[in-house]
């Protein structure tokens, strides 16, 4: 009797320990309610963090693109290979040089939208802002849909530049305020839904990146706002990402760590809670079970 009373003890343990499983299902993503996501989920998404492109890699290559444009211009004449070459020094880091020939192009064809836009940027990587915002407004009304339609974030960025650090902000940014709580929320203040707002992040990122390296306040904010983005329409572990970048790029302060804490909990704080919790109600059952049968030893013994 005692021997079945002790198998009957192990049994319930097992039994409360080793909850029967159903089917297997990974854990591709963590959505901002709560809600998990496998990788079989027909609306899993997981956008990457936006990248620029390696222009000290393509130094080589564009140094011989250089000479065989002055070839052609000084064979042809064509503006098209004087364009070429002024967009390949800037691409060299040239700025200064790719500025003259840009203001050559416009003087000899005024009113063409690739000119009004490429000097607009290579003003602004001189640091001239008010000059590049003069142009890549003019590139806007000269091709609204220029660049999938997204020049106006560059446009708002050189704005904010010009009123100073306490305008580098979504708000000023995006027109989105996403909130200082622990989960970003997306509150619209421009007109402009959030997944075109992403969009223009995620183009604009992958242009500014190639020029700009870190530390930048700008970009920084820019990241920190597409990884907030990223949480809202995707998942945490897609916005954790480009928030590493942001951090990368010099953002920090409370509120990236409040919401990676936030991020972290939702990942993996709530199923530690519950493990926690169920080895619990494990303890007590165990140690009712054994009273239970330790009780049960003495009546029959």
């Amino acid at each position: 009797m005692r021997l079945s009373l002790n198998r009957l003890a192990t049994l319930g343990l097992l039994l409360l320990a080793n909850p029967a499983a159903a089917c297997f299902n990974d854990h591709a993503a963590t959505k901002l309610d709560g809600s998990y996501q496998s990788s079989d989920d027909s609306d899993l998404t997981m956008p990457a963090p936006p990248q620029g492109r390696n222009l000290a890699a393509e130094a080589p290559a564009n140094r011989r693109r250089l000479q065989v444009l002055d070839s052609l211009w000084r064979t042809r004449h064509r503006l098209a290979d004087y364009a070429g070459y002024g967009l390949t020094l800037a691409y060299l880091g040239r700025y200064a040089e790719a500025r003259t020939m840009f203001e050559q192009l416009n003087a000899w064809q005024p009113n063409q939208y690739e000119t009004a836009a490429n000097l607009g940027t290579v003003y602004e990587l001189l640091g001239q802002n008010q000059l590049a915002l003069r142009w890549i407004e003019k590139a806007i009304q000269l091709n609204p849909r220029s660049h999938r339609g997204t020049e106006w974030l560059h446009a708002n960025i050189l704005r904010a530049k010009l009123r100073g650090a306490a305008a580098i902000n979504s708000v000023d940014l995006l027109g989105v305020d996403f909130g200082t709580a622990a989960a970003p929320v997306p509150a619209l203040r421009g007109g402009r839904p959030l997944d075109s707002i992403q969009y223009a992040l995620q183009y604009q990122l992958r242009e500014r990146l190639s020029f700009v390296p870190p530390p930048d306040s700008v970009v920084a904010e820019l990241l920190f706002d597409l990884g907030n983005a990223y949480a809202l329409t995707s998942n945490v572990e897609s916005a954790e990402r480009v928030y590493a970048q942001a951090e990368q790029f010099g953002y920090d302060g409370s509120l990236l760590m409040k919401r990676r804490a936030y991020f972290w909990w939702l990942r993996e704080g709530r199923d530690i809670a519950f493990s926690v919790v169920l080895l619990g109600l494990v303890g007590l059952a165990g140690f009712g079970l054994w009273r239970l049968g330790w009780g049960l030893r003495r009546r029959f013994a």
